[in-house]
């Protein structure tokens, strides 16, 4: 989450063709990260195969967001259920 807080205040350290705003945009993704390993765990406390499935869901989370919430395959999957 630093790094996307860094990035945020430097935008001339961005790649070329990356929106100014995307580290700002991005910051839900780890965030999201870091309260599902905490359910998990508490859950895995009461409740040990359902951490296994929450660790599985997280994996895929990060794996379909990978590129961003808004671009990749969930970005695409997300666009065409708003333009129905």
């Amino acid at each position: 989450m630093a790094a996307f807080s860094y990035l945020r205040s430097r935008p001339y350290l961005l790649e070329t063709g990356v929106d100014p705003a995307c580290p700002g945009t991005q910051r839900a993704r780890p965030i999201t990260g870091i309260g599902l390993y905490a359910v998990s765990a508490l859950a895995g406390w009461f409740v040990p195969p359902l951490r296994l499935a929450l660790i599985v869901v997280m994996i895929a989370y990060h794996a379909l967001t990978s590129e961003g919430l808004r671009e990749g395959q969930f970005g695409r999957v997300l666009t065409a259920r708003r333009g129905r």
